[in-house]
């Protein structure tokens, strides 16, 4: 019964020196995480959402082999690029044709084409620099969220499939051409 005591209280000390020492981090987020030893983009992409049955969620998971968080971001990624690439009927289709859109849109790191090499392809070399930039900033979003750049081309069929079901062959040619590398 000591030892336990004693294990206990170090315990409890450990974690309010960790606490004491991280005063200043920006939230309790930060700070739950900085005593869990992880940052808080592996924090948050470690929770389980629910996957709903028939979903995009659900299929990517299935043909891609990454889980529910990283199914969400990489959609959601790609389909950050879609928003700024598609007219605003075509994107407001393909909300429709895409239950949990905006969870997916809202799990993807926040694409910064503009910045660092991106923008500079982009200003250089026109139309097909702005191609590029959106593949490095979906390359950047699949890395934040633990994935190979190499999966943005193994997402891109699987998302296109799932359009050709659940929308129209003007949906799908919309959204292939304003996906990138595709």
């Amino acid at each position: 019964m000591y030892t336990k005591s004693i294990l206990t209280l170090c315990a409890t000390l450990a974690i309010s020196a960790t606490l004491i020492n991280n005063a200043d981090a920006a939230n309790w987020k930060d700070m739950l995480n900085n005593v869990n030893g992880k940052p808080a983009s592996q924090q948050v992409a470690s929770v389980a959402q629910p996957v709903q049955a028939g979903s995009l969620t659900e299929l990517l998971m299935q043909r891609t082999g990454v889980n529910g968080a990283q199914a969400q971001g990489g959609a959601g990624a790609l389909f950050q690029v879609a928003k700024h690439k598609m007219s605003a009927e075509s994107f407001t289709q393909l909300e429709k044709s895409v239950p949990g859109i905006q969870s997916m849109l809202a799990a993807a790191p926040a694409l910064s084409q503009q910045s660092g090499l991106a923008g500079r392809l982009s200003s250089i070399a026109g139309a097909s620099g702005a191609k590029a930039g959106d593949i490095l900033a979906v390359a950047s979003a699949f890395q934040q969220q633990g994935m190979s750049p190499a999966m943005i081309q193994q997402f891109i069929p699987v998302v296109i499939d799932y359009i050709k079901t659940h929308g129209n062959d003007a949906l799908v040619n919309s959204l292939s051409s304003a996906l990138p590398g595709h």
